[in-house]
């Protein structure tokens, strides 16, 4: 005799599966973010409801992570989105050996930030790095790449190295699906390029556009690597971002409660920010 089974009953064990890994974790993060609770102090745990949240939001350091983080994220992603656009443009028509120059462009973005980020910490060296010597050789007086002013926007310059290729390779997908008769036809009226590129190549981009942006602010927003290995949130906290400032206050500091209601926060942030962009992409879909 055959048994059959309801069909909720063979999907369970991946809905299990699922939700111990993804969600199971998430539930937890919101129980811990509710209690008082010291890593270094595990027979003191004590329930505090929505405490933990007023003072992060009473929080000068944690408020200014906040800030740290939107400028490295809108930095990086606009360097990052301007300069993948104009290499796309630069490297879109077919001329020999261009598949070459189109594989050594991606490069960046197949090493590990961890290793870009040592690469970085070589070549940016004022002693002993060919940047500040190569700045010296024209009378240029190199900035301090990881100074106080200066290291946040170094963090980001390096990010968008890594990822411009991302953004190159998006735009350079939309215009090789532009149609060719549109473009001979602009030629043929006597349309300049700046008038091809507003009217007919950033329309047609717009849409791939919002979408990589929305993947790359995502990804950005929750920079760890980079930071961590270069300055490790320093110097002063200068580049003290929401990754690093959770870091350091689970497992530095010991505060299980604070550090998870931070990473709630941060959910709560990237959340809204996606389901805006993915608005603006429905919206521009529809268009």
């Amino acid at each position: 005799m055959k048994v059959r089974l309801h069909p909720a009953l063979v999907l369970l064990p991946s809905l299990v599966i699922i939700f111990s890994v993804a969600y199971g974790p998430f539930l937890f993060t919101i129980y811990y973010s509710t209690l008082f609770y010291h890593l270094y102090k595990p027979g003191q745990i004590a329930f505090r409801g929505l405490y933990n949240y007023v003072l992060l939001f009473t929080s000068q350091r944690f408020l200014e992570s906040i800030l740290k983080t939107v400028i490295f994220t809108v930095v990086a992603i606009s360097i990052e989105c301007i300069a993948g656009l104009f290499i796309a443009l630069l490297f879109f028509n077919e001329i020999p050996g261009i598949r070459v120059f189109r594989g050594l462009i991606i490069l960046p973005m197949v090493i590990p930030p961890v290793v870009a980020a040592l690469m970085y910490r070589l070549v940016l060296d004022p002693l002993s790095g060919p940047v500040d010597y190569l700045l010296s050789l024209v009378g240029l007086s190199a900035p301090e790449w990881f100074g106080h002013e200066s290291a946040l926007f170094t963090m980001a310059l390096i990010d968008a190295w890594q990822w411009t290729p991302f953004f190159f390779l998006v735009f350079l997908t939309g215009l090789l699906g532009i149609d060719r008769t549109e473009m001979e036809a602009a030629e043929i009226d006597g349309a300049a390029f700046h008038q091809k590129l507003v009217y007919i190549i950033l329309p047609h981009l717009k849409q791939l556009a919002l979408i990589a942006l929305l993947i790359r602010a995502i990804d950005s927003f929750k920079v760890f690597d980079i930071i961590f290995t270069l300055t490790r949130g320093g110097p002063a906290r200068a580049t003290e971002v929401l990754s690093i400032y959770i870091y350091q206050q689970t497992f530095e500091s010991g505060l299980i409660g604070i550090g998870a209601a931070a990473s709630i926060v941060t959910f709560i942030f990237l959340m809204a920010f996606g389901n805006f962009l993915l608005r603006s992409v429905v919206r521009a879909r529809i268009r």
